[in-house]
């Protein structure tokens, strides 16, 4: 490969040849050259174009990628906490133990939570010792409305009694009267049928007052036993309470059980058996009393930068490599998924990369770089990184066509500080300069050195 040469300047050249004429003269005066006097002066050649490096575009196949440096996590990791303050009175698991869904980790002791189980399991049998107490009064109160009912229906009959005896009476009285005044009868036969009459009216009327106490006794009773009724339906609502403050008592007195929430591993203990655990429940000084973390599948976290996002797509190809505890290890996968937005703080975006490791060869937290194949450029143009030139946020290369050279703007796909790809503006078999074109301009004459891209 042709090593860079730095183009030689017209300024250059002709100091170059003004020193050589220098030393002609001086050499020829030391050596007693005749004096020029007389004779014609001698003509110095023409300085010719300047030499330029060159290289002959060539087509190459260019990958993008993005090197970033990725931590491995579980596909699930979950810190687990208590729900009510209690005392660690039993510890099952410890950091390392591989769990099972549903596997208990630990048990809290929650004194005052079983003591208010037993509140309310008594106040449960009292509310059920009130339903029997409604039930037995609507029972009394429907046996009142019936001996109410009997009671009007034996009124009622002796009433038709008194009646039919006031009816007679009444008809014994006006046949006394009538012999009385035909002087059949003594006059005291009549005041006699007179009392009898009186007598009958008032039995009716004693037998009216209790019809009509024994029909208000009814509308009593009556009253009683809707009255029974509201108090039953009262004592066995209050019995469904108190059952549902039995059930969310022990689901309370549940939750001091802590159960593992997936298969995995314990990758942190915080606490031993007897230490005093703060609730969770609004409490951000808690503490988790583990870690559990599922790893099976572990999820590959790395962020890009905000320039490469654009090259970003679920399916790329990535591979993790130098991992530190795994050294010469290349594991590849690819992009799963990543974030829609970019972090506020650090302008870059999460990527994950979801990796099958069913021999648990990696952990949680262990550490490597991330090559992520973002894009492919097949049959590139290619040029040294050294032939561009960017003017106003435009490209530009120099292109050789015989000994004349060219200016030609030029749009870019790849970059990456030694070549560049190149999307539009030149092909493959073109001569571009290599180096010092920021001392040529279009159009002007050169002597092209080709060389080669490194």
């Amino acid at each position: 490969m042709i090593p860079n040469k730095e183009p030689m300047t017209f300024g250059k050249m002709n100091r170059c040849l003004a020193l050589i004429s220098a030393a002609v003269a001086l050499l020829a005066t030391q050596v007693g050259c005749p004096s020029s006097a007389g004779m014609p002066s001698p003509t110095l050649p023409a300085a010719g174009p300047p030499q330029v490096p060159t290289v002959v575009v060539v087509n190459q196949d260019l990958q993008h990628t993005a090197v970033m440096p990725g931590t491995v996590e579980g596909e699930e990791t979950t810190d687990i906490y208590a729900k009510f303050g209690g005392f660690l009175q039993e510890i099952l698991v410890d950091i390392g133990d591989t769990v099972a869904k549903g596997d208990t980790l630990a048990v809290l002791s929650i004194p005052e939570m079983a003591q208010e189980l037993e509140r309310l399991e008594a106040s449960a049998e009292s509310a059920q010792a009130i339903i029997d107490q409604a039930v037995a009064g609507v029972k009394q109160a429907n046996a009142q409305v019936e001996s109410s009912q009997a009671a009007i229906e034996e009124a009622e009959t002796e009433t038709a009694e008194v009646e039919a005896n006031l009816k007679f009476r009444v008809a014994e009285l006006e046949r006394t009267e009538e012999l009385v005044n035909k002087k059949a009868l003594l006059a005291k036969r009549l005041d006699e049928a007179k009392f009898n009459v009186e007598a009958a009216t008032a039995a009716l009327g004693t037998v009216a007052a209790r019809v009509r106490t024994a029909k208000a006794n009814l509308a009593a009773s009556r009253a009683n036993v809707e009255k029974a009724k509201t108090d039953e339906v009262s004592a066995v609502a209050k019995a469904k309470v108190a059952d549902l403050n039995i059930e969310t008592a022990k689901t309370m007195i549940a939750y001091g059980t802590l159960y593992a929430p997936f298969d995995g591993v314990v990758i942190r203990r915080m606490f031993d058996a007897g230490a005093f655990i703060k609730s969770a429940d609004g409490n951000s000084a808690a503490l988790p009393l583990f870690t559990i973390s599922r790893i099976n599948t572990v999820r590959l976290i790395v962020d890009i930068p905000m320039k490469e996002v654009r090259w970003l797509d679920e399916g790329d190809e990535v591979v993790f490599d130098r991992i530190t505890v795994l050294p010469g290890t290349k594991i590849e996968g690819n992009v799963t998924r990543f974030s829609a937005g970019l972090n506020s703080t650090s302008r870059m975006m999460r990527v994950e990369i979801d990796l099958p490791n069913e021999d648990l060869k990696l952990r949680p937290g262990y550490f490597g770089y991330v090559t992520i194949l973002l894009a492919e450029f097949k049959d590139t143009p290619v040029v040294p990184s050294t032939a561009l030139i960017t003017i106003d946020d435009r490209s530009y290369v120099f292109v050789v066509k015989g000994t004349t050279c060219q200016r030609r703007e030029i749009t870019t796909n790849y970059r990456d500080g030694t070549i560049v790809g190149i999307e539009t503006g030149i092909k493959a078999g073109e001569q571009v300069v290599r180096t010092g074109i920021g001392q040529l301009t279009d159009g002007q004459e050169v002597k092209p050195v080709l060389s080669e891209i490194e």
